[in-house]
């Protein structure tokens, strides 16, 4: 990657860490960082990964930023796309979850094994975002996010993790689609 390359991504490290350190977007749009001027100037492609965004699953105060912060980005005219983990805790028909049958399709390697990767979309209510959902049956069917009923992780944490980070490099290939361009 490019010296230019490896800097955005240093920012974004930190756009990452402002975020997570505050639990209202309207006190990070306060923040005026290289990343904030160049973001605000360029109008660039944003994604947005999570595992967790309201309305659909909340299990920190991350949820509400992951909310608001691309509403507040797309309002400014960015372009945003936001991907989340498809946990069983999401509930298909209430929040209006559908296949997107040409993503979907594809296998991920995870280990030895190939694991079906299944993408679903929903719009956000009273916001023009679509939020993608990566979803696999053996990973985030589940009735919890990260623990069983013992309070103990999973123990195949690492892998769940693993096919959602290829699961999300997959989809925006898949949608011909390429953050901050």
């Amino acid at each position: 990657p490019s010296h230019d390359t490896l800097q955005l991504c240093r920012y974004y490290l930190y756009f990452c860490r402002l975020i997570s350190l505050t639990s209202r977007s309207e006190h990070f749009l306060q923040f005026r960082t290289p990343l904030f001027e160049y973001l605000m100037s360029s109008k660039p492609r944003i994604l947005f990964v999570s595992h967790e965004m309201n309305p659909y699953i909340q299990i920190s105060e991350i949820a509400h930023a992951a909310l608001q912060l691309p509403k507040n980005m797309q309002e400014k005219g960015m372009e945003i796309r936001i991907l989340v983990p498809r946990f069983g805790l999401i509930n298909e028909r209430k929040n209006r979850l559908h296949e997107v049958v040409r993503l979907s399709g594809i296998n991920i390697a995870v280990g030895d094994e190939e694991k079906p990767l299944i993408i679903k979309v929903a719009s956000i209510p009273n916001a023009k975002l679509q939020v993608y959902f990566i979803d696999n049956e053996d990973y985030f069917h589940r009735k919890s996010v990260f623990h069983d009923k013992e309070n103990r992780f999973y123990e195949d944490n690492d892998e769940r993790a693993e096919f959602f980070c290829k699961g999300v490099i997959e989809t925006v290939r898949r949608l011909g689609w390429a953050p901050i361009s």
